[in-house]
């Protein structure tokens, strides 16, 4: 039962931080040990309220997926040189 409390407290100490400007919500979930989603669950269970919306929440989502599938343009000589296979490289 106390480690159900140690984390309660952990977590009740990182809304804390988080709801004074201390830390952002980012920090506040992993001093938490939680998610960015649980620890604002958590806030909205203690009735904080933020100007930050589930709608911003998932904006700043799409965003960030389409940030990691972003794929750099190839170079032109790279095509040729994938397309030409190993047996033909300049080494």
């Amino acid at each position: 039962m106390s480690s159900e409390w140690t984390n309660d407290s952990k977590r009740l100490r990182a809304a804390a931080r988080y709801t004074t400007g201390s830390v952002t919500l980012g920090e506040a979930a992993n001093e938490a040990g939680l998610t960015t989603v649980e620890m604002m669950e958590l806030l909205a269970g203690t009735g904080f309220r933020s100007n930050y919306s589930w709608k911003d929440f998932e904006r700043a989502q799409e965003m960030l997926d389409h940030f990691l599938d972003y794929k750099p343009p190839v170079r032109a000589a790279e095509v040729a040189d994938q397309e030409e296979g190993p047996e033909h490289s300049a080494l």
